[in-house]
């Protein structure tokens, strides 16, 4: 975010709605809106008192020390410089990776095989996607009402 002005607004605006917070959820999508400075702020608001969850496409380093993110797989893979095809090599990955960021958890989402949970303390969880296992269409697309017909989103 390249304006000065602008970002010391949204600041004071994030660090005055945090006051009254039960959890912050920051996602970016790398937009740039979340920059490094609005990271370091929010941690700082926080406190250590609130949960601080990330989602953040790609930028999942910025977010050290938060409680908590939601990268896919992939996301893991580019972090880490490595594909990988067996569950247990991506449980490990990112059991060190959850570790080295100091997150509380990660929750990995991996498209039509589900998502792996994976907690400080706690024997990995996986999850089984349900239902039409086809491509996934973005957050923005089209969705399905219950006939099964495209309409637009809410």
């Amino acid at each position: 975010m390249g304006d000065a002005g602008l970002r010391s607004q949204l600041k004071d605006s994030a660090r005055k709605q945090i006051s009254g917070a039960n959890a912050v959820i920051i996602s970016d999508y790398n937009y740039g809106v979340a920059d490094a400075h609005i990271v370091a702020s929010t941690r700082d608001a926080a406190q250590g008192n609130i949960p601080l969850l990330a989602d953040s496409r790609f930028r999942l380093g910025d977010f050290a020390g938060f409680t908590s993110a939601t990268p896919n797989q992939d996301e893991v893979e580019q972090l880490l410089g490595k594909k990988f095809t067996q569950l247990a090599e991506l449980e490990i990955a990112g059991e060190e990776l959850r570790e080295r960021l100091g997150f509380r958890a990660l929750l990995i989402t991996r498209g039509s095989n589900g998502m792996s949970l994976l907690e400080e303390g706690m024997a990995p969880v996986q999850t089984r996607s349900k239902g039409d296992h086809g491509p996934v269409a973005p957050a923005s697309g089209m969705f399905r009402n219950k006939c099964g017909h495209r309409r637009p989103p809410d």
